[in-house]
């Protein structure tokens, strides 16, 4: 699962499911040995569990870079993965530096 970015312990992910379990675009975010998983669009929590703290970092996180998460989602729903991987590469680097 590609890293988008690393901050205050907390782990962001994104990744593409076959199948297309989810229709939502969303990402996961780790914390301690818990996850949650958020939606894009909202930033809302749809599963999972993070303390208040972490849950708000995360929120406040996606308004910062939530155009970015859409396009790399797009891409990934969009073209063929190792595509997509190439491509999440250079953006996850300009997320982190953000």
């Amino acid at each position: 699962m590609p890293e988008i970015s690393r901050f205050y312990g907390l782990l962001i992910r994104m990744y593409v499911e076959r199948g297309e379990r989810h229709h939502l675009p969303h990402f996961h975010a780790l914390y301690q040995g818990k996850s949650a998983v958020y939606r894009i669009d909202t930033a809302e929590m749809i599963g999972g569990y993070l303390p208040l703290r972490q849950r708000r970092l995360v929120e406040a996180w996606v308004e910062l870079h939530r155009d970015e998460l859409l396009a790399i989602g797009s891409d990934f729903s969009t073209t063929s993965q190792r595509f997509g991987l190439r491509r999440w590469n250079r953006s996850c680097h300009a997320t982190r530096t953000l």
